[in-house]
């Protein structure tokens, strides 16, 4: 997302300098089922996002040429895979300018992101030496991937199973 954020933002300043950095990005989401009932849900946004001639004259003509005025509205971009709505705002860095309202939830009590970070840290964690503490320290920063209760029949694992997994799989 920050990757597509930063060459929207690169077109932006083409028409007028520093204005990518007043954008804000807020990223669509699709769910599905698949073919074998699985549900999944994913951020519409491709990894390989290209800018089009389209979006780029959308771009160029939502900023006006007057560095007083701001663009009124929300600029929505939609291409392939790409969904996103472009607003004004106060300058924000590169990082914290880029939202979506999908939360991250675990689905799956191995393809998740907790899941394979523990599993990098196991190999050092087991090379230690015995009767040495081996201590791994696991943070949310924000990214939310704790389910609350009430979601937790729904198919979401609770935390402690997304903790435990990776150790206790060998």
């Amino acid at each position: 997302m920050i990757r597509t954020a930063n060459i929207i933002s690169a077109k932006a300043d083409q028409k007028r300098s520093g204005t990518g950095e007043h954008l804000h990005f807020e990223f669509g989401e699709r769910s599905y089922y698949d073919d074998r009932h699985k549900y999944h849900r994913e951020r519409c946004v491709d990894p390989k996002f290209k800018m089009t001639p389209e979006m780029s004259s959308l771009i160029q003509n939502w900023i006006p040429f007057d560095p007083a005025k701001s663009p009124s509205g929300a600029l929505v971009l939609q291409e392939g895979k790409t969904q996103v709505a472009v607003t004004w705002g106060s300058r924000a860095h590169r990082h914290f300018r880029v939202f979506s309202r999908m939360p991250a939830v675990a689905y799956d009590l191995e393809d998740n992101p907790i899941y394979k970070a523990l599993k990098k840290k196991r190999s050092q964690v087991v090379g230690s030496e015995n009767r040495v503490l081996r201590c791994i320290f696991l943070f949310d920063a924000g990214c939310g991937l704790r389910p609350s209760m009430r979601l937790l029949f729904c198919g979401f694992f609770r935390n402690l199973e997304l903790i435990t997994h990776p150790v206790s799989s060998r």
